[in-house]
């Protein structure tokens, strides 16, 4: 067999477009938006919707399943996770893909049953819709998919990977 392993030249191990240090400035660029998208709807959703919901979590505690996976309180608890937790790890990029199917879930959870008698789209009145809820969504499953990028604690802590071998 005279295969031999071919390594696939593309993102960071391109030839081209290197800078000083050997990195490629869309690898760089790429990550610079993934570390924007990370902080911004991490953030957001951490700050904006479940740190609210954990300072009035007596009130929000008797919230039903609308899946009926879980007793009201434990359901608002792995929300409040979701939210707050998931989407805070999230922003700072640790152990990103993991914690980011949580909050994927529970805004599919929250988009197609918690609100599915409102509209898709918010209109001209002011009210409840899916939009925001799967906007979440949308993006927190790209990110389970893209990963964090280098600027994130995982490439801090776990380093980057390295690139694909293949036998061609």
């Amino acid at each position: 067999d005279n295969r031999q392993p071919a390594r696939l030249t593309h993102g960071r191990d391109s030839p081209k477009g290197k800078d000083a240090k050997g990195t490629t400035m869309t690898s760089w660029i790429g990550s610079l938006g993934l570390l924007i998208l990370r902080v911004g709807f991490g953030g957001m959703l951490a700050i904006g919707h479940g740190l609210p919901k954990m300072q009035n979590f007596q009130q929000f505690k008797d919230m039903a399943d609308p899946m009926h996976f879980l007793a009201a309180p434990y359901a608002a608890m792995a929300l409040v996770g979701a939210e707050l937790v998931c989407a805070a790890l999230v922003a700072v990029g640790l152990m990103t893909r993991l914690v980011s199917i949580p909050v994927a879930y529970a805004m599919g959870v929250a988009a197609l049953v918690a609100h599915q008698v409102h509209p898709t789209f918010t209109g001209p009145e002011p009210g409840p819709s899916k939009e925001l809820a799967l906007l979440y969504m949308i993006v927190f499953t790209a990110i389970i998919f893209t990963g964090p990028g280098r600027f994130s604690l995982d490439a801090l802590f776990f380093g980057r990977r390295r690139s694909v071998e293949t036998t061609v």
